[in-house]
């Protein structure tokens, strides 16, 4: 009698389950360690950006106007809008 073997068995199967388990175990929280580290990453760079778009609004604005700009003094805070930002 001939066996013709197509396929796997149960235990190789499950063998194969098994080290995907691991496998996965072992890279979900290296992944979304490193997706972490970026998000904080880009938020800081985005900061930045705002930041330094905001003291070139200020620079023109002085540079304009002279002292007509509405400027906040030592310790006040002012709102800055996106779209004021966009040029």
């Amino acid at each position: 009698m001939k066996l013709n073997k197509k396929g796997f068995t149960l235990i190789e199967l499950l063998t194969i389950i098994i080290l995907l388990g691991i496998v996965i175990t072992i890279a979900v929280p290296s992944i979304s360690g490193r997706i972490a580290k970026t998000r904080n990453k880009t938020y800081s760079l985005h900061e930045q950006a705002m930041k330094e778009a905001t003291e070139n609004m200020m620079n023109r604005c002085l540079e304009k106007n002279g002292e007509m700009c509405n400027m906040p003094k030592n310790g006040e805070r002012m709102k800055v809008y996106l779209s004021e930002l966009v040029d």
